[in-house]
């Protein structure tokens, strides 16, 4: 069976077995028990299963007037020219863990732990998670995500000037991939240094992403032994686009932690289910673990600071360099190559 063709299968066949549909992109070992995924990365102590999940919304640059820790003030004013001009801009989900819960007050996506005896496959495990988590119910698993390395070259992408017939660059063009150029040199120092209070630093928490391993997992140090964490881009059944931008996360109570489940990631009890019984679907979490959630574009991601020049502190620069990966990918899958 040639290769686009075993994708396909792969994937019609994790869809059977969930109630969400998977896209070709999803490597089939996601379908697997976690046991047989694990065993073929006896290198991870641990695993964890993680859901980005984006919108389209209006942003209003009024609100991002603030000075930010992580970028120039030029930066700072092209980034609300940007959002100002471009109208609906793409935004990502992020809950902020609790006071009270270990990496405190630090910023991450939904995610959690990998149940080896109750989640059938690592796909399930992270629709479980960002149910848990959020209250919202994935729809569409689009692809793995990874995350963006020290040496990558920013998402932004720096296309060629204006051709004549000819071939050469009109005056214009050359103009504009020379702005487009610096953007990029600028952008790509932006993320060789994550905001600053992480949770954990760098050099404790040494984040690693093998580009032989087609599930783009990320590893990393917790107590003492590596863990593994698989993030997934992902499509929810909510319209995700009624809820506010941020807000503080309401508890309905839920089922207790398995035994180990305390760790950075977002490991928890079951929250509600957003959307059900309301007349506009809402976060839902238990606060004793998340309290907040935001809705951010990519330049506020990179400068470390909400919509309104507040900091947002990242539990690690792992978690920071996903969210940044998590851009890229739904930006490619809308052919949209200029960070929001």
């Amino acid at each position: 069976m040639a290769a686009p063709a075993q994708a396909a299968a792969a994937a019609a066949a994790a869809a059977a077995a969930h109630d969400f549909t998977v896209d070709a992109a999803v490597p089939a070992c996601l379908s697997l028990p976690p046991r047989e995924f694990l065993a073929a990365r006896p290198h991870i102590h641990r695993l964890m299963a993680a859901c980005m999940v984006f919108r389209r919304a209006e942003q209003h640059a009024s609100t991002d007037n603030n000075n930010t820790n992580n970028a120039t003030t030029t930066s700072d004013n092209r980034g609300r020219k940007q959002e100002e001009r471009q109208g609906p801009v793409l935004q990502a989900l992020l809950i902020r863990r609790a006071a009270a819960d270990s990496y405190s007050l630090k910023w991450e996506i939904p995610g959690g732990s990998v149940s080896l005896a109750r989640d059938a496959s690592v796909l399930a495990a992270a629709a479980r998670e960002l149910r848990e988590e959020t209250g919202l119910r994935v729809a569409r698993v689009r692809r793995p995500l990874g995350m963006l390395m020290h040496s990558s070259p920013s998402p932004l992408s720096c296309a060629p000037g204006d051709r004549d017939v000819d071939g050469t660059e009109d005056k214009a063009g050359e103009e504009q991939q020379e702005q487009e150029q610096a953007q990029e040199q600028e952008r790509t120092l932006l993320l060789v240094e994550p905001p600053p209070g992480l949770g954990i630093s760098p050099a404790e928490e040494q984040a690693r992403q093998d580009p032989a391993d087609d599930a783009l997992t990320v590893t990393f140090l917790e107590t003492g032994r590596r863990w593994g964490k698989v993030a997934l881009l992902v499509d929810v059944r909510e319209a995700v686009e009624g809820i506010p931008s941020r807000g503080r996360i309401g508890f309905t109570g839920g089922d207790d932690k398995e035994d180990g489940e305390g760790d950075r990631g977002g490991l928890g009890r079951k929250g509600g289910q957003a959307g059900q019984g309301a007349a506009a679907p809402t976060i839902v979490m238990d606060p004793r673990e998340h309290e907040e959630w935001a809705w951010l574009t990519e330049e506020q991601v990179r400068r470390g600071v909400d919509a309104a020049g507040r900091p947002m502190e990242y539990t690690s620069a792992g978690v920071w360099r996903g969210v940044l990966a998590g851009f890229a990918a739904r930006r490619a899958l809308e052919g949209d190559d200029t960070p929001s």
